[in-house]
């Protein structure tokens, strides 16, 4: 009997340990495909630089009143930072992390 509860034991280990394989390959890929993203977006922000354009975020950003996408002229890119200056009534910056931005688009005047 104890041999027999032995055996199961062992095959649930291995294939826990087959499903966490698994899942880090996965995670893995889906990180490497949020890396190509974040660099083409850092490329695409420095070439704007000093420029209007629109930044849309993936989530909703209530701290700095983004809930879709903000439009203004890129001041500064560094890294994981991207300063906006937004002017409506008055001339606000704002700073967001690129790994926040969904897209970039060029606003023609």
């Amino acid at each position: 009997m104890d041999m027999f509860i032995a055996i199961i034991a062992l095959g649930i280990g291995l294939y826990s340990l087959y499903e966490i394989d698994k899942i880090k390959k996965v995670s893995l890929e889906k990180l490497n495909k949020e890396m190509k993203d974040t660099d083409r977006i850092k490329i695409t922000l420095n070439d704007l630089k000093n420029q209007d354009c629109e930044i849309v975020v993936k989530d909703v950003l209530i701290f700095l009143d983004v809930p879709y996408s903000v439009e203004g002229k890129i001041i500064d890119v560094d890294d994981e930072w991207v300063l906006i200056s937004v002017s409506n009534k008055k001339v606000t910056e704002k700073m967001i992390r690129i790994s926040l931005i969904k897209d970039v688009k060029a606003l023609s005047k």
